[in-house]
Parts: C-alpha cells; structure tokens; sequence
C-alpha cells in the first residue's frame, strides 16, 4: 500500500507537460498549459488538449526511485473518462505512464 502524499514530496506541486509520446506540444496545450498538479493530501489533478480529471494519488518506489500512483477520474473532449498513472523522478519528472479508457498515452 502507497504512503500518503507529503509536504516534503519531491512531486508536490504543479509540473509543466513538455512532452507526450501520443501528441505534440500544439495539442498538450490545446486549451491552456498542459499540467500535472499533487496536493499534499494524496490528491491532484491535470489537463492537457482536451483532457482533464482529479486524481488520488499514493506514494511508493519503483525501482529504488521515489514514484507516485495515481487513479482518476474526469473527462476527455465532455465524455466521462477515468484511468490509472504512475511518475517517477526527483527533482524533475523522468517518465510518466498515463492511461484511460478513451485516451492513453506513455
């Protein structure tokens, strides 16, 4: 079982999408700067294109890395839709895995 988000998190806070696999930049920031944000009590949100959702959010490791879980639920272009992700890093995001069931992306 994940740990409860932190004030000491190296994941608290808002981080900028810069880059995804699936789209280019031009659509990540369709509607407003693409973004991934962790609160300090295990929950978040984000937004990119068309996409937007709330998120609950544990902490763990991966690999020996400090990681974050999430799942989530919001809505892709006005369809409700809900997914699971995961993010590794320190001080900045090394990799995310973000999916859905209408969008999904690595």
């Amino acid at each position: 079982m994940g740990k409860f988000m932190s004030r000491t998190s190296v994941f608290n806070g808002r981080w900028r999408i810069v880059s995804m696999s699936a789209w280019d930049q031009e659509f990540i920031d369709e509607e407003e700067e693409g973004y991934f944000e962790f609160g300090q009590k295990n929950n978040g949100q984000f937004h990119f294109g068309y996409v937007h959702g709330q998120m609950d959010c544990r902490l763990t490791t991966r690999d020996g890395e400090a990681a974050v879980e999430w799942t989530w639920d919001g809505n892709d272009e006005m369809d409700p839709a809900q997914g699971r992700g995961w993010a590794i890093g320190n001080s900045t995001f090394v990799a995310a895995n973000f999916s859905s069931e209408a969008t999904s992306s690595g």
